[in-house]
């Protein structure tokens, strides 16, 4: 469950909504608000104590694993960072563009040397 909150937290800050809205949307939907705070502290990578769910004026809830609550800190953006996308993709993309390139490049050719490449293979 907390996998599937972090996913909706990281999505929603990379198309550029604040955590602490992303974190009152997932509580408003009725996640426990202790697995939200986690979902975004190890989004977060724990540079910053998340936000106690009071601050969105939601009665907290006790679990058995939350650790003592802290007061609520501000959260500023240099506080945290997402890790940074994999590269996979950008790889893949330079890999066909250059066999695009390649194949554009033979079928110039042999137009160009058609005649001599179709005596290579009358002869």
């Amino acid at each position: 469950m907390r996998d599937e909150i972090e996913a909706g937290l990281k999505n929603a800050v990379e198309r550029g909504e604040k955590l602490e809205d992303a974190m009152a949307s997932f509580i408003n939907a009725g996640y426990n608000p202790a697995e939200v705070r986690q979902a975004a502290s190890s989004l977060t990578h724990g540079a910053v104590s998340i936000m106690s769910a009071t601050h969105f004026n939601f009665p907290k809830q006790e679990s058995p694993e939350e650790p003592p609550s802290t007061p609520p800190q501000e959260i500023k953006p240099s506080q945290y960072s997402l890790p940074k996308k994999s590269s996979k993709k950008t790889i893949l993309l330079i890999i066909l563009i250059i066999i695009l390139i390649l194949l554009i490049a033979g079928i110039i050719t042999s137009i160009f040397f058609s005649d001599k490449i179709l005596s290579l293979f009358s002869s």
